[in-house]
């Protein structure tokens, strides 16, 4: 593999993440972000494999630069919403996740599902915003 290809780390990345190797993924984005730091689907990729990995503040710290790239990164809204769940952060996780949903509807029925949102399954504010 070509060291200095961005894409082929992005995609190595996915592969490795998607099978459950959630530290082979996390180098292989290391690498995209150091050939292509400006790419925000790079740091989204970091985000997910730190959060993989248990390392919920780094991860948001990924988040974080994916959007200070790209405001438009439908999934780092997302994926900030989860970290911020995550941390029991209700009023920021909803802020995130509303701004997640705006981009793309199809947030309010990823979170009715996803197990990073069971701290506010029961909250009205929650219920509220992933609803019909």
């Amino acid at each position: 593999m070509d060291r200095n290809n961005a894409e082929a780390w992005f995609y190595a990345g996915q592969s490795w993440f998607g099978a459950g190797r959630c530290q082979d993924g996390l180098n292989a984005y290391e690498e995209a972000i150091h050939v292509q730091p400006a790419k925000g689907s790079y740091w989204v990729g970091k985000g997910m494999s730190l959060l993989c990995l248990g390392r919920t503040e780094d991860s948001l710290r990924a988040f974080e630069k994916a959007l200070e790239l790209d405001k438009n990164l439908d999934y780092a809204w997302y994926s900030l919403a989860r970290c911020y769940s995550l941390k029991a952060e209700k009023d920021t996780a909803l802020k995130h996740l509303a701004r997640a949903i705006e981009l793309k509807a199809h947030y309010k029925d990823m979170a009715y599902r996803d197990r990073s949102f069971r701290n506010l399954s029961n909250d009205k504010d929650f219920q509220k915003l992933i609803e019909p």
